[in-house]
């Protein structure tokens, strides 16, 4: 049996979504993975750990 997932899919699924159509735009691409990660108090480990970054 595998292990439970320490983050839920939802969670990586939105964390993908908004980090993907933050690094869109060239002038914010820049931090957009931190930035995401601040304003919704996460870990950056969603997004790492989803192939956001």
């Amino acid at each position: 049996m595998a292990a439970p997932r320490k983050y839920p899919d939802e969670l990586r699924e939105r964390a993908t979504r908004l980090a993907v159509e933050a690094r869109k735009e060239p002038a914010a691409r820049t931090g957009a993975v931190r930035r995401i990660a601040d304003s919704e108090r996460w870990s950056k480990a969603p997004l790492k750990h989803s192939g956001a970054m």
